[in-house]
């Protein structure tokens, strides 16, 4: 079992990711972070990237706080993921999984002294999505004190960003 699950939540905000991600995508990134400095892992090179052997079965025993006791579980949060861009997967011939971590989600779990903008670009314009709401006078308003607070967001990171890079 792992110990420890390490979320840098302040980046992982700052990015904006925490709109479209839950604890649960960043405890399974942080396993993979972890496995991935592991000098015991299995590895395979594809297309000029480093790629590393994901085991299910010790995933789901190593973080049984997260109360995903299948592959299919787990697969359906690898591969949403890889649609948001913050994990490579590449299957081999075998059926087996193997994942990288992409340069957003190193930028985000190991932020180095210069802020990078990959986090912050990629996702500061994101906007919450109402999709199950009828519009009515009241979620009107609300969307747009939403989009407020977005704006609001976004100038502080570009002002954050701008700083950064000054020094």
């Amino acid at each position: 079992m792992k110990k420890f699950i390490v979320i840098n939540q302040y980046q992982v905000v700052r990015s904006g990711l925490h709109r479209r991600t839950d604890l649960i995508d960043w405890a399974i990134i942080d396993y993979i972070a972890s496995w991935e400095k592991s000098k015991k892992k299995k590895t395979v090179i594809y297309r000029e990237r480093e790629y590393f052997w994901l085991n299910y079965q010790h995933l789901i025993k190593s973080l049984p706080l997260l109360k995903i006791k299948s592959k299919m579980g787990i697969s359906k949060r690898l591969y949403k993921l890889k649609k948001l861009g913050l994990i490579y997967i590449y299957k081999s011939k075998s059926k087996e999984i193997f994942v990288s971590l992409t340069e957003l989600t190193k930028s985000i779990i190991q932020p180095t002294q210069k802020f990078t903008e990959v986090s912050t670009t990629v996702y500061s314009t994101c906007k919450p999505e109402f999709t199950n709401i009828k519009y009515n006078q009241y979620n009107t308003s609300t969307y747009k004190v939403w989009d407020t607070k977005i704006e609001s967001v976004e100038s502080i990171l570009k002002n954050l960003l701008e700083d950064n890079k000054k020094h």
